[in-house]
């Protein structure tokens, strides 16, 4: 156990979450004795009356069992339910905004709250969360807005209040995980660009910190590699990182106006399709004559010249299914190893990647995200190849 070092006196929730991190790590192992008021008074420096609050403190989130006349022995660590609020945190996303109503309707039929908490980079996840644990909430649904969370504190969180990661973990913290293979589904956009005759592939839309980032790029490298091409770091051509709101053209711009251009394009995320394809009109380029595109994710619907987006599509409803199933399991039983699960995901193609008709995915405008009609409208881009290159925007946007 982490002895105290400062000087300054501990308050009962600070020996009280130390004590949870000890056993948390398995330090002080369930069904062992916890230090003695005396030894905890010397450890931390703290009052008796302060020890037996943090104490009791325990006891009451289920980490220990007061034993008359012996002490407290450690428990399994589960804090008892006192409500059935279930917190649903995000960044506010058009997928997050429809995944909060799917399981917010999954949840109440099933009996819990759902509370939408919101988040923002001025709103920290980790002050939901811990709204979230100082109200006793059942549990957490999480898709974290933050590339680096405050580990220590998610580690102190996850056992007072079950949590769910979305699509990417909170950082390093360790928690159930429902997510997607990033880097197939990468590869998989590539390989079609690679099958529609393009030996040029650039990549671009957003790099950042967060790790599916990063095995999209992995897996449009590996797509490359396995096909005997080698990408060109000059093709590297990210126009958003962390922190940046909206897309920086001018290094994919100047790339597209060069005489050895990539002939394809992956866009990592499909958010950022819009911008691309507005960069490669205003460089003149006919799509998909001179330039063929394909993205990871199929959430928002874009048409040049009548050809639709070929896309990644992802089973957002099943990731609420799974995201659902996972908590509640894990509400009934905290001890449960942590777990991640795969959806599934698929390619859907449409024109813009230059395949044929007869190539292209059947009924296409039916195999999107979501099941049904969103309870929210996708975003609508509609362009023609017959602009200027003078014009600052999409002909048709809704």
């Amino acid at each position: 156990m982490a002895r105290s070092t400062g000087t300054a006196r501990k308050g009962f929730r600070d020996i009280a979450d130390n004590l949870q991190l000890s056993i948390d790590s398995g330090e002080i192992p369930v069904g062992q004795y916890l230090p003695t008021e005396r030894e905890l008074q010397d450890t931390f420096g703290a009052s008796r009356s302060t020890v037996r609050k943090a104490l009791a403190h325990l006891v009451e989130c289920g980490y220990g069992q007061s034993i008359p006349n012996r002490g407290v022995i450690v428990a399994r660590g589960s804090r008892p339910v006192k409500t059935k609020n279930i917190a649903l945190i995000d960044g506010g996303s058009y997928v997050m905004r429809v995944l909060t109503v799917r399981l917010g309707k999954m949840l109440s039929d099933r009996g819990y709250d759902p509370v939408h908490m919101g988040g923002s980079p001025e709103y920290p996840m980790e002050y939901a969360l811990q709204r979230a644990v100082d109200n006793d909430f059942a549990g957490a649904i999480v898709w974290s807005y933050k590339g680096f969370p405050d580990v220590e504190f998610l580690t102190r969180a996850n056992p007072r209040m079950p949590l769910v990661a979305l699509d990417h973990r909170a950082g390093g913290g360790e928690t159930d995980l429902v997510t997607f293979d990033h880097e197939a589904a990468a590869m998989a956009a590539t390989d079609q660009l690679i099958r529609q005759g393009c030996r040029r592939i650039g990549v671009t839309g957003m790099l950042d910190m967060l790790e599916v980032s990063h095995l999209r790029f992995r897996g449009y490298l590996r797509a490359m590699f396995a096909h005997g091409l080698q990408p060109e770091p000059r093709d590297f051509v990210f126009t958003v990182t962390s922190g940046i709101y909206d897309a920086d053209p001018y290094p994919l711009e100047t790339r597209l106006r060069a005489a050895d251009r990539p002939d394809g394009l992956i866009v990592l995320q499909d958010e950022f399709v819009p911008a691309t394809i507005e960069a490669a009109l205003r460089c003149g380029l006919r799509l998909p004559h001179d330039l063929k595109i394909v993205t990871v994710g199929d959430d928002i619907e874009v048409d040049v010249d009548g050809a639709g987006m070929t896309a990644v599509t992802f089973d957002w409803e099943s990731m609420a299914f799974e995201a659902l199933r996972l908590l509640t399991e894990r509400i009934e039983n905290p001890d449960l190893p942590f777990r991640t699960v795969i959806i599934p995901h698929r390619l859907t193609v449409r024109g813009l990647c230059g395949a044929q008709p007869a190539e292209r995915t059947p009924e296409s405008d039916r195999l999107r995200s979501f099941a049904g009609e969103p309870v929210f409208a996708r975003s609508r881009y509609k362009y023609s190849s017959r602009w200027s290159v003078q014009d600052d925007g999409p002909n048709s946007h809704s």
